[in-house]
């Protein structure tokens, strides 16, 4: 947020006189840290940190959106410099003790008792309505926030005897929260099982999901969810099995790539990059012929074909002699690293060749062979004819 310092002296003064809070929602953290500190009742299902966070995500950022749930608390959030901010919780006129009976006979099957609901409401200021619609004006033309249109949504629970907007965002958005923990749940299973098909195509069904969503969001909340993302599969893969170095490895890699782009295509195409990677990994511990040290190296040597390793290099990589981990590759594999490094590289390149028209050189230099003459004379031993021969036989 580039006006930081002028967001948090204007929004001081607000919190001092008027002691509403202001929440920069930009992390996960600090969604589940709100969530955690003003939830009271099962009516309240909006503020679970999934609900707060697809909530958020679905805002429309021109607008100043109010929110009212069936408690009557509210709430008010709003972009500013694409950081979303929430303002809240508060209420416009004093919880009674009236109020909070009527509250417990509206809701008789729940465990809430009438000094309770006085307890919970004491703790938010209250904010009669001319006072909140001047505060807000002035807070939105000293922010340069003018051109918000504000929006009001009311929201009374999934099982509310009140009435209720069945066009609301945001009850739309609580409906949606089991189908939505049910795909991440099927996507985990898949990670598990090592099944990358079934794994990506949950993924990609819930990124269209979310997609449909966030619709116009920055790229930070694509960056953020591509974190859950991979907390998700992470955890997965620790379930089935896979040693913590090598899911640390692989996530780490991918977190920095994520970190690092620069479109929302990068950072889906990472996404699945991790997932495949975490699926095979599984996969071949479930097979149960390669020991952790093995699937590290395996990893290693199928991401950083293209840079010059050496098994010296890739041995104190690995915290093993040289003489050790050779052996122990050969035993399980039938190869050493390097043979199967070179392997990796003169598939890569016959794929290469089939499928894309850039030069000898180009190719041999993305293989992580840079002498274009050295590759030759390697690609001629595997495949028995030259690079350009295997292209004119094979090229799609």
């Amino acid at each position: 947020m580039k006006n930081t310092e002028i967001f948090n002296l204007i929004t001081s003064y607000t919190e001092e006189i008027f002691h509403l809070k202001f929440t920069l929602a930009d992390t996960e953290e600090k969604i589940t840290a709100f969530s955690r500190e003003h939830y009271f009742h099962q009516l309240q299902t909006w503020l679970s940190p999934q609900a707060l966070q697809l909530i958020l995500a679905q805002a429309n950022h021109t607008q100043l959106s109010r929110f009212k749930d069936a408690l009557h608390l509210q709430l008010i959030f709003f972009y500013y410099e694409d950081i979303p901010v929430l303002a809240g919780p508060f209420l416009t006129e004093p919880a009674s003790r009236g109020f909070c009976t009527t509250l417990k006979n509206l809701y008789p099957d729940r465990n809430v008792s009438v000094e309770e609901l006085l307890i919970y409401f004491g703790k938010y200021p209250i904010i009669p309505e001319e006072i909140l619609n001047r505060l807000f004006t002035a807070l939105c033309r000293k922010l340069g926030l003018d051109d918000l249109e504000y929006h009001v949504v009311s929201y009374s629970g999934p099982d509310s005897r009140q009435p209720d907007d069945p066009e609301s965002a945001v009850r739309i958005a609580s409906e949606a929260l089991e189908h939505h923990y049910r795909e991440e749940a099927q996507f985990m299973d898949a990670v598990e099982r090592g099944n990358v098909q079934e794994a990506l195509r949950y993924l990609r069904t819930m990124d269209t999901d979310a997609r449909a969503l966030w619709n116009t969001a920055p790229l930070h909340t694509y960056k953020a969810g591509a974190a859950v993302t991979r907390t998700m599969a992470r955890t997965a893969a620790y379930r089935a099995g896979v040693p913590a170095a090598l899911i640390h490895r692989i996530t780490s890699q991918s977190a920095r790539q994520i970190t690092m782009a620069s479109s929302v295509g990068e950072i889906l195409r990472e996404k699945e990059n991790v997932v495949q990677d975490l699926c095979l990994a599984v996969a071949r511990m479930r097979s149960g012929k390669y020991s952790a040290l093995v699937q590290t190296i395996f990893y290693a040597l199928d991401t950083g074909y293209v840079q010059d390793i050496s098994e010296n290099n890739l041995a104190s990589e690995m915290g093993v002699s040289q003489s050790y981990m050779i052996a122990a590759f050969r035993r399980e594999t039938g190869q050493t690293p390097g043979q199967y490094l070179l392997n990796i590289r003169l598939k890569n390149a016959a794929r290469m060749l089939s499928s894309s028209g850039e030069s000898i050189r180009a190719i041999a230099g993305k293989c992580g062979i840079p002498d274009s003459n050295y590759f030759a004379r390697l690609f001629r031993a595997r495949y028995g004819c030259t690079p350009t021969e295997y292209r004119k036989k094979y090229c799609i």
